[in-house]
């Protein structure tokens, strides 16, 4: 779509939106919605480019200052100020422990950064208010402009006597004496680095149902309340002295263990940044028997929202896009297989994931000089990950029925047969089991990105019940359907069932794939090829007709810059 096109559906929805909140008739909507039309079309690119640019600033604004309500009432489930801050700091100073002195100040830091979003909210408004009457949109929309400065100058209100106080009680030099000596007193939802320039705050869980309480994201905010780093906190339990539990652990080789998921996962994003992502640091708790993952932190969720994303809307993925997270799918089965997409890395042993899913590959920001207007699919989750190599005595028999269904390639399953016999799939019934058994290996790598691409391709979501393995006593393959056929190039699907061969040893290498992806993605028509071809060497700074669905950037750093258009003023409306 053309920018002047984008321009006019920006200013469409706002003037609809204050229209649909006035008390006009109906003809005296139809007479404003003429006049701000042709006031539209007379003002000039600049001016328009300028008021795009200013909704867009204001819709961020409000967005971040959602955020921050979420984070600031996330610190108040245990009585709010009230019942959480006032008891610490009503007492003298010389009292308070080291855990509460960090307490408080990480509740300062978020008060501030919540009020500081509250004051740009109102800045960015404002802003945009000068400009409505020279669109003819000041009677229309400033009644429920005006309503919403009110609620923001309410709630600014209402946390100015817990700031103020915090402020004052925080710069006694008694307190600050307090605070340097407090430093390394972490407690279980503030943490603070040496200098005492980073506060790590626990704000919310974002494990979901199945996953409480084991998924919770850190911000870390400057001295003024500036948020300037964040990560994921995923908890696992892993006991040391299980011996159930042995095999989630590696020999440090001086008398300890490190965690094999820890090792793995960095192991693989040493060699390459963009296609995994980062475990910056772990902590073991004894007492439980759990480890702390501190995880890089992916704004734009995992392929499995994105996804869901496009199911909710009736929408089929981009094809630039599939070929895009392909590409970067074969070169992750690659540096798994050899440490490199480029060549054999010495020493080297081969990873077996075992849990390639959607859920795992997480989305970043998009990579500067290769499909620059995506964003960055990157391989996580290490937690089943094993070192193998061909002649690995253990493999598959340590290994057997580990991952999710319905991307377990066949040779990971095990069955009970009828005559109770165990038998490793893929072994064709009623045939008696091969001597020689079927390892794990990079294919089996591939048959998971394969199952991956399949959903992304498949008018509905293949379910964990769906794990084919025979039919009729035949080895069974995931088929196409007939509507992605039709939706998408034969060439892209092809490649997709030449990762499902049932048999290992059919299916295509990671690099006959990889090669084979950048061969034919260039090759499509309907401007495809075209597409993939400009950005892979980083010249298609938008998605154009190829756009993805793209949602902002959640929790940005201090100082981000945003690209993404408004929702108008009938979302106009604070979190709580």
């Amino acid at each position: 779509m053309a920018t002047d096109d984008k321009q006019w559906r920006t200013f469409e929805k706002y003037l609809e939106a204050g229209l649909d909140e006035s008390d006009l008739t109906d003809d005296e909507k139809e007479w404003c919605r003429e006049e701000a039309e042709t006031i539209w079309e007379e003002t000039s690119a600049v001016k328009r480019t300028q008021f795009v640019a200013l909704i867009d600033q204001f819709n961020e604004a409000k967005a971040i200052c959602i955020e921050a309500e979420i984070i600031y009432s996330s610190q108040n489930s245990e009585g709010g100020f009230d019942g959480k801050i006032g008891p610490i700091i009503t007492q003298r100073i010389s009292d308070i422990s080291n855990e509460e002195v960090n307490i408080v100040q990480g509740y300062r830091r978020v008060i501030n950064a919540f009020d500081a979003s509250l004051s740009a909210v109102m800045a960015t408004l404002t802003n945009l208010l000068a400009v409505f009457p020279q669109l003819k949109l000041d009677k229309i929309c400033e009644p429920a402009a005006q309503q919403f400065q009110n609620s923001v100058a309410a709630k600014g209100m209402a946390i100015e006597p817990h700031r103020d106080w915090l402020d004052k009680y925080c710069v006694k030099p008694e307190f600050v004496a307090r605070a340097e000596a407090a430093r390394p007193a972490d407690t279980p939802t503030v943490a603070v680095n040496a200098t005492g320039t980073k506060m790590w705050v626990q704000t919310i869980d974002i494990g979901g149902s199945d996953k409480e309480g084991k998924l919770c994201l850190w911000l870390g905010y400057d001295e003024e309340g500036g948020l300037v780093d964040r990560y994921i906190n995923k908890i696992e339990g892993r006991s040391k002295t299980d011996p159930s539990m042995a095999g989630y652990w590696r020999p440090d080789g001086q008398g300890s263990k490190f965690p094999l998921e820890w090792w793995l996962q960095n192991k693989c994003w040493a060699k390459d940044r963009q296609n995994f992502v980062r475990i910056r640091d772990y902590t073991y708790d004894d007492q439980l028997g759990n480890i702390h993952y501190k995880i890089e932190y992916c704004p734009f969720g995992d392929l499995f929202d994105y996804l869901d994303r496009y199911t909710a809307a009736d929408l089929s993925i981009p094809e630039p896009m599939l070929w895009y997270i392909f590409h970067k799918l074969a070169e992750q089965c690659l540096i798994m297989q050899r440490g490199s997409h480029i060549a054999q890395t010495a020493a080297w042993l081969e990873i077996v994931h075992r849990d390639i899913k959607l859920d795992n590959i997480f989305i970043d920001v998009p990579t500067p000089g290769f499909f620059p207007a995506y964003p960055t699919p990157k391989l996580a989750d290490f937690g089943f990950a094993f070192e193998t190599h061909k002649n690995d005595l253990n493999n598959p028999i340590w290994y057997w029925q580990a991952g999710t269904y319905p991307y377990m390639a066949p040779e990971q399953v095990v069955q009970l047969r009828r005559d109770k016999k165990i038998v490793v799939i893929p072994e064709s019934p009623p045939c008696e089991p091969a001597a020689e058994l079927q390892p794990m290996l990079a294919y089996t790598n591939i048959w998971a990105i394969g199952m991956c691409m399949l959903q992304l391709v498949s008018p509905q979501r293949i379910r964990s019940d769906e794990q084919l393995l025979y039919e009729d006593e035949q080895p069974a393959e995931h088929a196409i359907a007939e509507w992605s056929k039709s939706a998408y190039s034969k060439a892209l699907l092809d490649l997709i069932e030449e990762c499902m061969r049932f048999w290992p040893k059919e299916r295509i290498t990671p690099e006959e794939l990889l090669k084979e992806i950048k061969a034919e993605m260039v090759e499509v028509t309907g401007g495809v090829g075209e597409y993939c071809k400009n950005a892979a060497v980083g010249l298609q700074p938008d998605g154009g007709d190829f756009e993805w669905q793209r949602p902002r950037e959640k929790y940005k750093l201090k100082l981000a810059a945003d690209g993404g258009v408004g929702q108008g003023l009938a979302g106009l409306s604070l979190a709580g």
